[in-house]
């Protein structure tokens, strides 16, 4: 069976914490390897948007990297079934945990037997964080949205050293050359699965509201397929989040960076490698403490790796645990008191609009790519998608995701338990929902607009309008206090940060992955010529 072969070779288990509050944890431990530490020119934490990107110009700057990821290498195969499905969810739904992680119907309640699964689930008080894990980080189970914020919405977050004339003719293009992303084609909206989404543009329509077919990290042909039987449907049932066994989903590891990174021959991705630890060498330097681990969670060995320069890629969740961990430790003493702060969740909410009086489908066909701009709303700019939903029943109702601009920030902070004679640390996100709630009302008041121009009435459905969940983790080695606008770390030469972790908290009323991704190239590109040329 897929995911139960246990290796007898393990010399211990890998902490699996199952409670509420405990997600994302593991064991304070020293590197218990009697081998020599393994050397290597560049070493990159994460295999994501952000350490895909530092991979392949690195490779392109004659640099080899090693790439550390700390989940598995999912094969697209013959069979169509590399991922499960939302209605059929198993260990492969989830990072470690004995029950699936998404939020939303049907609501299952599967015991299930912990794996190195695609999500992860951080617990907060009063937020709870979801994040990838898997050779390709965010891109397997993102549904490829490239929204690109206008440029007053851009300037009132980031930096004004970060120039948005060069970001839109420079490394937003850069990142759309590589995604190769497309719009909805007509034959596929007018197919039968996306009567949702024309419901969802006609309404928005008669709302007076900005709806468009934004570009979609998508193989058109492959919906296609689904569509004419030749594959099994899952991109048109809306059940896309865990992965897509047609492979029609653009994924690093298939079609973007890591793919073109690998090529090069000069890349090494280890999955099922997970890094404990990092700090400083002195004379010059980093290492960082490794688990090699099986697709169950055990460990087989601990290792040290030494690297000449160090890429922090883990996402904004992990990287910043890291970090934090190192200034705790003393690892890394150098680090600002910046570490940790500057945390959003991208002002995210999910609404249902309900008790339509026409049927809008089962399963309404996805990916999400038809979507709002609603930036002149009263109570603040938001960007709104159709978010197809594999519900399996006809339930009258449409589900939106929506993007917002936190009012104010938060942090995040480490967790440090003692089970035993053990330190358990994990990371956990110091949030009021306060801080967001003109995101809220903002995605209340464009939905109330489809409300009064085409019926309905904003509802609910059973786990899935949670506003205490985000799929959006953004900051915490925030560029401009943790780092510079290049993701140079304060005090520390060649240790650099290229992912989420940079963003200041949102990307304004849009989903992250371009923007974190052109600021990735931005990044790279002033990295490879000048702090590296000649090396």
């Amino acid at each position: 069976m897929y995911g139960r072969k246990r290796f007898t070779i393990g010399r211990r288990s890998f902490v699996r914490v199952t409670t509420a509050g405990a997600a994302g944890l593991y064991l304070a431990q020293g590197c218990d390897s009697a081998e020599p530490a393994e050397r290597v020119r560049a070493l990159v934490v994460g295999s994501g948007f952000g350490g895909s990107i530092a991979a392949l110009r690195l490779a392109e700057a004659g640099i080899p990297s090693t790439v550390l990821e700390r989940g598995k290498r999912w094969e697209i195969t013959d069979d169509y079934d590399t991922f499960c499905t939302t209605q059929n969810p198993d260990g492969r739904a989830a990072w470690m945990h004995r029950e699936p992680v998404i939020p939303g119907v049907p609501a299952i309640r599967l015991r299930m037997s912990p794996y190195v699964g695609l999500l992860e689930r951080f617990f907060g008080e009063n937020l709870d964080v979801v994040c990838a894990a898997g050779v390709g980080g965010g891109s397997l189970v993102y549904s490829g949205i490239m929204i690109q914020p206008p440029r007053d919405l851009f300037e009132s977050v980031f930096p004004a050293e970060l120039d948005y004339g060069e970001m839109d003719a420079t490394w937003y293009p850069r990142v759309r050359e590589v995604m190769r992303p497309g719009a909805m084609p007509d034959d596929v909206l007018e197919a039968e699965p996306y009567l949702s989404s024309r419901i969802f543009i006609r309404d928005a329509m008669t709302a007076g509201l900005d709806v468009q077919r934004i570009q979609c990290a998508m193989d058109w042909d492959l919906v296609r397929a689904e569509l004419t039987g030749e594959v099994p449907p899952q991109v048109i049932t809306g059940d896309y989040l865990y992965g897509l066994n047609s492979g029609a989903k653009h994924s690093l590891d298939r079609v973007g960076y890591l793919a073109q990174a690998e090529a090069t021959g000069m890349v090494d991705v280890r999955p099922l490698h997970q890094v404990k630890s990092v700090g400083a060498i002195e004379g010059g330097g980093y290492w960082a403490e490794v688990e090699r681990i099986d697709e169950n969670g055990n460990v087989l060995e601990t290792t040290r790796i030494e690297a000449d320069l160090l890429f922090m890629a883990a996402g904004s969740m992990n990287t910043t645990k890291l970090m934090l961990k190192a200034k705790r430790d003393g690892t890394l003493p150098g680090l600002n008191d910046q570490v940790g702060e500057a945390w959003g969740n991208n002002g995210q909410r999910i609404l249902v609009r309900g008790e339509l009086d026409e049927p809008t489908g089962a399963n309404h066909g996805g990916p999400a790519c038809v979507f709002v701009h609603h930036h002149d709303n009263p109570e603040g700019p938001i960007g709104m998608e159709f978010g197809p939903a594999p519900i399996g029943f006809e339930h009258n109702c449409l589900v939106s995701a929506t993007q917002g601009v936190p009012e104010r920030l938060g942090r995040l902070q480490l967790d440090v338990q003692t089970v035993g004679d053990e330190e358990i640390i994990g990371i956990v996100p110091e949030w009021d929902r306060s801080w967001d709630a003109s995101a809220g009302r903002a995605a209340r008041h464009t939905m109330q607009r489809f409300v009064d121009a085409a019926g309905g009435a904003l509802t609910s459905l059973p786990g899935v309008d949670d506003p205490s969940i985000t799929f959006h983790p953004l900051g915490g080695m925030t560029m401009g206090r943790a780092t510079d606008t290049y993701g140079r770390v304060d005090g520390y030469a060649h240790l650099y940060v290229v992912d989420s972790a940079l963003i200041p908290g949102s990307t304004p009323a849009g989903n992250p992955f371009w923007t974190v991704s052109a600021i990735a190239e931005r990044a790279m590109d002033t990295i490879v010529r000048e702090d590296l040329a000649g090396e």
